[in-house]
């Protein structure tokens, strides 16, 4: 009985070992396809891989490879890599850290005019739902109650509404706009 070590057809990683018997009738042990008779180096299975040199008949330890995800430069788009090494100059592996992340110069930039743009129109959209449930029905509660002369119960919704917009906005601040 000989051990065989058996390696990918493609990438020649070492895929494991078997036993291999003479077959009756041959004087030699007959070797599998994609195998060697070459004993695999000792390594660290979790973090390396063997990979056999069919031109040299060698066995390689090299580190495995290990995914990562990785970020456009321009749209910020996630894409997997199978390896860091194979990162093309698009991308980069480093997270942007808000939505308004540019890249300059080799690294994430956040672009505060956009971001303002954004938290401007958060805070405008977020106002205007207010107002629309609350202040709003109370201020035409009041015109109704004005227009039929009732001026006392107007100028207490009125009242509920200027207190209600006063709320909101303290609620609701406006973002600081970016420095020039």
């Amino acid at each position: 009985m000989k051990l065989a070590y058996h390696y990918d057809y493609e990438s020649h990683a070492y895929t494991g070992s078997s036993q291999i018997y003479k077959v009756a009738g041959y004087d030699e042990y007959i070797l599998p396809q994609f195998s060697t008779w070459v004993a695999k180096p000792a390594f660290d299975v979790e973090t390396e891989q063997a990979k056999f040199d069919v031109k040299n008949q060698k066995w390689l330890v090299e580190l495995k490879p290990v995914e990562v995800t990785t970020y456009h430069k321009k749209t910020r788009e996630t894409k997997v890599f199978d390896d860091v090494s194979l990162v093309t100059d698009e991308y980069t592996v480093e997270k942007p850290s808000t939505p308004w992340d540019e890249w300059i110069d080799n690294t994430w930039v956040t672009n505060e005019s956009n971001k303002y743009i954004a938290e401007y129109d958060q805070v405008d959209s977020s106002r205007r739902a207010a107002y629309r449930e609350v202040s709003d029905p109370l201020y035409m509660e009041a015109w109704r109650k004005e227009s039929k002369g009732l001026v006392d119960e107007a100028a207490a919704f009125r009242q509920q509404a200027d207190a209600a917009v006063d709320l909101i906005q303290a609620e609701n601040p406006w973002p600081t706009p970016p420095e020039a």
